[in-house]
């Protein structure tokens, strides 16, 4: 009886184990799913914003703390090679003109986690940590595309057409809630660099190649990671990095 015992806690141990490694490929293989997602999503929309442009007119970087300045480049002041974010403004967004066909500009903002503009419209409080002027949310990636004859301005936060709404927030196209959804982070040249990573071990978020007599050259690469408040267990944490290269349309 002895040895029945034995051999029954013997197999219900191995089989417990091996419960347990099937749930963990899955919770990990549910992250990386939800991360493989948002990324094709933002790389499309991304790419259709980019490539059907008649020019890229600004590129600029932002400081995170609430009411932070933009400081905007225009292009032509561009270097053969620009490039964003910075260690002290790591928002980083460019300003595209849209095709004819639609009209406006459209501005494409990369927020790296921690991100105090959350507690603004769109986001919700179940999207933020923390209080006061120092929340906290996931990393996240926004569109917005003015149509009106201020439409620069506007973009530009300039006043006095630089009113707080969800229309100059834009439209966050990551998913935001903080255990579930997912975080932007940018990419690292080498991805066994010690956390955290000093900026010189970081990838830029946009980079734009300026060649006389062709079309700038844009490439976008940033990481994806779990939400800021996903469980610490490494089954519920991945880390899946993107990038793109685009090359505008000569008109």
């Amino acid at each position: 009886m002895l040895v029945v015992i034995a051999i029954i806690g013997v197999i219900a141990g191995v089989t417990s184990d091996m419960f347990m490694q099937i749930i963990k490929a899955q919770n990990k293989g549910n992250v990386v799913t939800e991360i493989k997602q948002n990324g094709d999503l933002i790389l499309n929309k991304i790419e259709r914003a980019v490539r059907n442009a008649e020019e890229i007119s600004f590129i600029g970087l932002k400081s995170p703390a609430s009411g932070g300045s933009w400081i905007w480049r225009p292009a032509t002041s561009f270097a053969a090679t620009e490039s964003c974010p910075s260690a002290s403004e790591p928002i980083c967004a460019m300003i595209v003109k849209n095709p004819a066909g639609v009209g406006g500009y459209t501005k494409i903002e990369f927020h790296i986690e921690p991100d105090r503009e959350c507690s603004v419209p769109p986001f919700t409080p179940a999207d933020q940590e923390g209080s006061g002027p120092t929340f906290s949310c996931n990393g996240n990636v926004r569109l917005v595309t003015d149509l009106t004859n201020n439409a620069l301005a506007a973009l530009q936060n300039i006043a006095p057409y630089n009113t707080v709404t969800t229309a100059t927030i834009g439209q966050v196209i990551t998913n935001t809630e903080k255990r579930s959804g997912v975080s932007l982070i940018q990419s690292l040249i080498d991805p066994t660099t010690p956390t955290p990573a000093p900026a010189s071990a970081k990838k830029p978020l946009i980079q734009i190649k300026t060649t006389t007599g062709k079309p700038p050259l844009v490439t976008i690469q940033y990481s994806l990671q779990q939400g800021i408040s996903a469980a610490s267990r490494t089954d519920s944490r991945a880390v899946v990095p993107f990038e793109l290269t685009i090359s505008l349309r000569s008109y």
